[in-house]
């Protein structure tokens, strides 16, 4: 029996219009998507797609993943969904497991899909439209121009106040429970001017911020814009 494929498949932000032709063509020939699911029962890529595809007739695997500073819990949790999916590829099926934003950055899918193709199975990813490239379309901006750099930073990353006073537009994602130290770092750099908050890009919830001083609430998918 031929084994099935497993295609990492990014689903934009949040607006499901921003799904790309080939993500849906890709989800469209896959019998088998694998989706996260929060504790809470969330599945917000999931959600995604379902403005755009009809997923009737596919099997639905969710992915909880422990999303812990435990390694072995992580591990854990990675390697039991890689092992679901690796079961569906056995038996033929496509496999297309989403993930918000681009696949690229930032995304748990990198550990599922090593543990995959470790295991002699053909992978594939689908490029997609990045949460600060969205941001950035919210708030009427361009990213850089010429020949300034653009940094992105995580908001956890201990070199935030280093990077912040580089050259250059400044992207600062997944800053969450770090959202009020890294304002205060802002501030600090007296570059408060310079910043915009968007939070939730292109959900019903979307927030759009552009004085950093205004109250903000927490939020996991929180992205600053900080442009020179």
């Amino acid at each position: 029996m031929k084994k099935g494929k497993l295609y990492g498949v990014s689903v934009g932000p949040g607006d499901s219009e921003l799904l790309t032709l080939k993500a849906v063509k890709v989800i469209n020939g896959c019998s088998v998507i694998a989706t996260p699911i929060t504790p809470q029962g969330n599945t917000m890529a999931l959600d995604i797609v379902k403005g755009a595809v009809d997923l009737s007739n596919k099997k639905i695997i969710y992915a909880q993943f422990a999303m812990t500073k435990s390694a072995k819990a992580n591990d854990k949790s990675h390697n039991e969904s890689a092992n679901e999916i690796i079961e569906q590829l056995n038996n033929g099926n496509d496999v297309a497991m989403l993930s918000i934003g681009d696949i690229s950055v930032y995304s748990t899918f990198s550990y599922i899909m090593k543990i995959i193709c470790e295991s002699g199975f053909e992978c594939e990813i689908v490029p997609g439209v990045p949460s600060f490239c969205a941001a950035a379309a919210k708030l009427k901006q361009s990213l850089t121009t010429r020949k300034k750099p653009l940094i992105i930073i995580p908001g956890g990353y201990k070199g935030v106040d280093e990077l912040l006073a580089e050259e250059g537009t400044k992207v600062i994602m997944k800053s969450a429970s770090e959202l009020e130290n890294v304002i205060e770092t802002i501030k600090e750099q007296n570059i408060e001017n310079k910043a915009s908050i968007v939070q939730n890009c292109g959900l019903e919830n979307e927030k759009i911020v552009k004085n950093i001083n205004d109250e903000i609430n927490s939020s996991y998918f929180t992205t600053i814009l900080i442009k020179e």
